[in-house]
């Protein structure tokens, strides 16, 4: 009887070949499912009370923009109080047709009543042009010259119908 081959003392060579292809489509998969995005940190406050003492009186002012004017509602004294700034010719036209000058001069009257308040909600109707919600943020943060701050922080609530 014949014997086979004898077995080799070297070792095998081994082929990596298939093994990188593997490896550079699981960096390529990985590549695709990676999220690259940015986050943005919007800056907030947390109210904090301490015991002893008072609360300072919220303003509440809120600005509802429709096609017949402004509505602005505020707590004064403890008191809800409210004002309507109607457009000169009523419904209004667009962004230049509300009036603008009542506004910042009922935001600079509340503005006077309570100095630390910065924050002012507005509610724009849904059929209000982005124009004239532009305009009106632009009245209620800043007056005169050289502006100063009325109510830089702008709240959005969900628009009324």
């Amino acid at each position: 009887m014949r014997r086979g081959k004898r077995m080799s003392t070297h070792p095998p060579e081994l082929n990596l070949v298939p093994l990188l292809d593997m490896v550079s489509l699981l960096i390529q998969l990985m590549l695709i499912n990676a999220q690259f995005g940015s986050y943005a940190e919007l800056p907030g406050s947390a109210a904090v009370q301490v015991p002893g003492v008072p609360a300072p009186e919220r303003l509440s002012l809120r600005v509802t923009i429709s096609p017949e004017g402004y509505e602005a509602a505020w707590l004064e004294a403890g008191q809800k109080r409210s004002e309507a700034l109607p457009c000169k010719p009523t419904p209004c036209a667009g962004p230049d047709t509300y009036d603008r000058a009542a506004l910042l001069t009922l935001a600079e009257r509340l503005k006077a009543l309570a100095p630390a308040e910065t924050q002012v909600v507005l509610s724009p109707r849904g059929d209000i042009v982005y124009e004239s919600v532009t305009a009106t943020m632009d009245t209620l943060r800043a007056a005169g010259s050289p502006p100063r701050d009325l109510f830089p922080e702008i709240v959005f609530a969900g628009g009324v119908r």
